[in-house]
Formats: C-alpha cells, structure tokens, sequence
C-alpha cells in the first residue's frame, strides 16, 4: 500500500525545527502540487530552489516530518511562474508516483496543507488560531480551545460468500474501477456496527463474523480506513442503494476482474481473497490430502503461530495413519493426539483473550464448540465403522482442515490484532 515506504521512516513527531537549504518544500494549490517528474521519478523543490522567490521563506514555513534523513515543510506565497523546472501536478499521481517514500510524503503533506487551510479561525470564539509550540495542534488564546489534524474513521468491507465476494462500484464518481464496500463511521457505534449497517444501507445484506484485517491511512479524504472481512448471512439478493453505489456484483474467486496497485487496502483486501488457497496440498493422485502452514496463517503472534504448526502437525499425522493403516484402534488412538492438543490449545487461546479482556471472547469460544463438535462426529463414525473409511478422511479435510484455515485467518488473527493494538497504545 502506498504507505508501505520500508526500508525509509516517516516519522510524523512534531519537531519545528528551522529549515536548511537542503529541506524540502512542499508547496500545494487546490488538489495540486508543485514538483518535478523525470525519468528517476518525482521530486520537490528543496528551500535552496526556493530562497530567492521568498527570502521570507524560511521564516514563513511549516514543519510537516520527516523520511529519513529529510526534512519536509509546508510553504506559502511562491511565484512558481519562475521556476522552470517545477511544475503542479494533481495530487492524484501519488497513486502511483515513484519513488514511493516522495509519494507518500507528497500525499501526507497534502493532508496538513488542507488541515492548515481550513483552520485559520477559532470554531468556538472566531478569532484566529495560532500554532501550538510542543505538538501539532492550533490553539486560540482568547478562549482556550484547541484543534488537531482531522483523521475521519472509515472501514473497508470486503462481504465474502464461500468462493464469492461481493464488489462494486461508486456512483457518480470519477473512479470507475471496482472496489469493496465502503463507509465512514457514525457517532455511538463500534468499526463493527459501521460494517453491519454499511453494508446494510448499500446492498440490503446480513452479515456475521465480523474479522479485522488491516488499516491504512489515506490522506486523500482525511481518513483512517480499517479493513474488515464478513461472511454473507442468509439471502444473497442484493438491493442496490443506487445513490451510493452504480452497482454491486457477487465474483467467484477465479473471475475476480482486478489488477494489483500499490495504493490501497481495498485492492490489497481484494486480491487476498482472489490469491487465497485452502492451507490443504494433495501431492500426488491418489494421496491423502495434507494440511500446510503457510504465510497466509501467519497471525504475528509468536504462542498462537507456534501451537498452530503443532495442531496441523497432528492432522496430519491423523491422515498418514488413515493411509498407511485401515484398523480402528490406529485411527482412534491418533484422533485422541488431536483431540487432547486442541482442547491444549483452545485452553491457552482463551487464556490469552481472558488476560487481554479480548471483547469477542464469547463468539470466538463458540468457534472453538464447533471443532469439538467435529471431532465428536469423528469418533462416532469410526465406532461405527471397521476402520478410518473415506467418508472418515473427507470429514477431517472438510470439517477439520477447512475449519481450522478459516479461523486462524478471521477468528485468530483478529485476537493477534487486539492483542498488538492493546500492547501499542499502552506504549503511548
């Protein structure tokens, strides 16, 4: 995504500090910017480019952050007709301008420019606002009130149907490429009801299983997006809120018409859907089907990663005796390895979401009813059966394998997420 600029740093503290000949400018006008595009990509003027329009320059700028080693600020009053070599360009090529540090600095600084425009004057008293020393804030000294950067709260959904997912696209709006459903959050509600009533308010479905996938900030509307996945709950039908949306499709896996981009989670949640295949490998004809760990599984959570492997290993090992031995007591004996190491790691699961006061801790345990539900069936069939039948093996791939792909993936990840999130505004 276009904030993902390793190995370069934005570091957004508020430092205002006095520029050099050798810091940035960014100078906007409406939805453009000044800069330089050639062969190497795009670049902005440096103060040294500048100083001799406005020798006032250095004194009349504002300190915006900086990548790396560079220093960026917010200048005004430049008579670019003199620079040759500079040009404004819409603030749309920071889609997909390179280098991708320069365009993610061009899109931020986009983002304080319009802040800055549109607070010059106190919203309580009217008279004008100053800079704050210490952070980056305005502050009016008649009555006291203060003003920090607008960051709207907005969520990407991306509504799923076993092999389908739903996509759309705006109405009335200059981008005509498919994207996820999308809507900003309303005063009293969670990032959850958002989920629930936009995509209720804009196609008329139910939804469950409400799973975090990942944020993003995108400086073009002043938003914080949070990404969600959701599983369709009940009728299919869609009814389109046409004043929102020109239309909305559901996509099999395989005709999903998107390509990749850089720039945003929506194409990012988008071709994760597309490209995800089920954690089960066949290996040759013939051959049990086998679970893998793969990156998709990866919750970041070193204690859950870990018991992961061990659950899948167990699986597996549960499939290797269905092939290599037909007798009942095999098979029962290694579903009881799996079954003891599930029920160790649904206890230490649910430790560590009791530990961070995880707030879906009910449905999550629900979740974890349902396996054991599963393997309850597993025994019964092989009480009733000679041996691990194919039946037998078709229930653990679908009922087990399946099962496990899709709760790390929503359920899991999402307690990975709280708990990460939890730890980082406890650093604050």
């Amino acid at each position: 995504m276009i904030q993902d600029i390793e190995p370069h740093h934005l570091d957004n503290q508020y430092k205002p500090v006095p520029p050099d000949k050798d810091s940035i400018a960014l100078y906007y006008e409406d939805h453009a910017a000044l800069m330089k595009v050639s062969e190497k990509g795009i670049s902005f003027p440096s103060f040294a480019d500048l100083e001799h329009l406005n020798r006032e320059i250095y004194k009349e700028c504002i300190y915006l952050f900086s990548v790396d080693d560079e220093r960026y600020y917010l200048v005004n009053e430049i008579d670019r007709s003199m620079l040759l070599d500079f040009q404004m360009k819409n603030t749309e090529i920071f889609r997909t301008a390179d280098p991708q540090d320069r365009a993610f600095a061009g899109i931020t600084g986009y983002q304080l420019y319009n802040w800055y425009k549109d607070r010059k004057y106190c919203g309580r008293c009217g008279k004008r606002l100053k800079h704050g020393e210490k952070e980056r804030m305005l502050v009016c000294e008649a009555c006291g009130n203060t003003e920090f950067p607008k960051i709207c709260p907005a969520v990407i959904v991306g509504v799923t149907d076993h092999n389908r997912i739903l996509m759309s696209k705006y109405a009335g709006r200059t981008y005509k490429k498919y994207a996820l459903l999308a809507g900003f959050s309303e005063i009293g509600e969670t990032v959850e009801q958002t989920v629930a009533r936009e995509v209720m308010e804009e196609v008329g479905l139910k939804v469950k299983n409400i799973r975090y996938y990942k944020s993003q900030p995108w400086a073009f509307s002043d938003t914080l997006l949070m990404g969600f996945y959701c599983d369709l709950d009940g009728n299919d039908a869609i009814t389109l809120d046409r004043e929102e949306l020109a239309v909305a499709e559901w996509f099999e896996r395989e005709d999903i018409p998107v390509e990749p981009s850089r720039d945003s989670l929506t194409n990012e949640m988008i071709l994760q859907f597309k490209n995800e295949r089920t954690a089960v490998k066949k290996k040759k004809e013939n051959e049990t089907m086998r679970a893998e760990f793969d990156e998709s599984l990866v919750t970041g959570n070193e204690m859950i990663d870990t018991q992961h492997k061990e659950l899948i290993d167990k699986i597996n090992k549960l499939l290797d005796s269905c092939e290599t031995s037909k007798e009942k007591v095999v098979a029962v004996k290694t579903l009881d390895y799996l079954a003891d190491y599930t029920e160790f790691h649904f206890g230490e699961e649910e430790k560590l979401q009791e530990s961070i006061n995880y707030p879906a801790i009910a449905e999550h345990k629900k979740e974890h009813d349902k396996l054991r539900a599963v393997v309850k069936d597993l025994y019964n069939m092989l009480e009733e059966e000679e041996g691990p039948s194919e039946a037998f093996v078709e229930q653990v791939n679908k009922n087990v394998i399946e099962w496990l792909y899709r709760h790390i993936k929503g359920f899991d990840r999402s307690v990975a997420e709280y708990k990460f999130m939890n730890e980082s505004s406890e650093r604050l």
